[in-house]
């Protein structure tokens, strides 16, 4: 859990792992990434800034879904939106602020978090990040 002090303007996060990865090929979010899985990476960021995370998973993955770091895993729906919405349904009333991650992306610091918070305290009403690409992008044929 977040060194925060409970309570206080709860922070809570949905980490959106519901997905069945048919353009990858498979399940994504349970592949093994350096010793764990790629949800269990997302879930270790948004617990170390929020107070609760809420992870959605499929339906059918429910049962076996032990995440260290969750507060409640709940089944996701057919869509990216109808899996949010289940999410947003296990978030309290009384968090102040809710982020939405999607588990697909392990990679994203503490510092990232941070910022999105920061931005809704400092009066946003919504606050979506942008990372530079560091890398070259090319389209290439055949």
């Amino acid at each position: 859990m977040s060194d925060r002090d409970p309570g206080v303007d709860p922070v809570w996060c949905i980490v959106v792992a519901g997905g069945s990865g048919r353009r990858f090929g498979g399940a994504k979010q349970w592949v093994e990434l350096a010793g764990a899985t790629v949800v269990e990476r997302s879930v270790a960021t948004a617990a170390a800034v929020c107070d609760g995370v809420v992870v959605v998973v499929p339906a059918g993955d429910l049962d076996a879904a032990d995440i260290e770091g969750a507060t409640q895993v709940v089944a996701g729906g057919d869509s990216r939106s109808a899996s949010v919405r289940a999410g947003l349904a296990a978030v309290p009333e009384e968090a102040a602020v809710v982020l939405v991650h999607d588990a697909a992306r392990p990679l994203a610091d503490r510092a990232l978090f941070e910022r999105v918070v920061d931005a809704v305290r400092g009066g946003a009403d919504v606050a979506i990040p942008v990372v530079a690409v560091s890398d070259t992008i090319r389209h290439v044929d055949g």
